[in-house]
């Protein structure tokens, strides 16, 4: 059985794993993976850049452009349409969306990979603590525990800035 540890579940965590279950899904074989998924803030938030921000801090992207998936590119303006139609209508598909709002689509996307990997009977494992080390050989190391993977893939974040810049609500 192949391990594959992610090193940080938020956007590109989360994009990684679900490209990686849908590769499966597609296979006529069973492939056996286990993931071992490292997220120390735990499997509530979804990645520094799109939790906890002011509501004023809004992507750089339009709405119908942030979809991560080229093979469903309204996925996100689907989200929005259905779960915040006052804002959709608001700013339309091209509008510039809330951070947070975001976040809350990549919580469903994760959720819905959760779900996806139950499905095809692949296992994973979410370790709700910060990676120290990673040695050769991919044994990977945090306060605690030592795990060991075949593939290891980084996908840390940024630390979001205290500074108090924009308006609050």
């Amino acid at each position: 059985m192949k391990k594959i540890a992610i090193v940080g579940f938020g956007f590109c965590g989360i994009i990684v794993f679900g490209n990686i279950l849908k590769k499966i899904s597609t296979q006529k074989s069973p492939i056996k993976i286990k993931f071992i998924i490292f997220e120390k803030d735990g499997e509530a938030l979804v990645g520094a850049g799109f939790s906890n921000f002011n509501d004023n801090y809004i992507l750089n992207v339009p709405a119908k452009k942030m979809s991560p998936f080229a093979d469903s590119p309204d996925d996100f303006v689907n989200f929005l349409k259905e779960n915040y139609p006052e804002i959709y209508n608001k700013n339309g598909s091209d509008g510039f969306i809330s951070r947070n709002i975001y976040g809350q689509f990549l919580k469903k996307l994760r959720n819905d990979f959760f779900k996806l990997a139950d499905e095809l009977g692949i296992d994973f494992k979410i370790v709700n603590e910060a990676v120290v080390d990673i040695d050769e050989g991919f044994k990977i190391k945090t306060e605690n525990v030592v795990f060991e993977a075949d593939e290891v893939v980084i996908s840390s974040s940024f630390v979001q800035s205290k500074l108090n810049y924009c308006l609050k609500d």
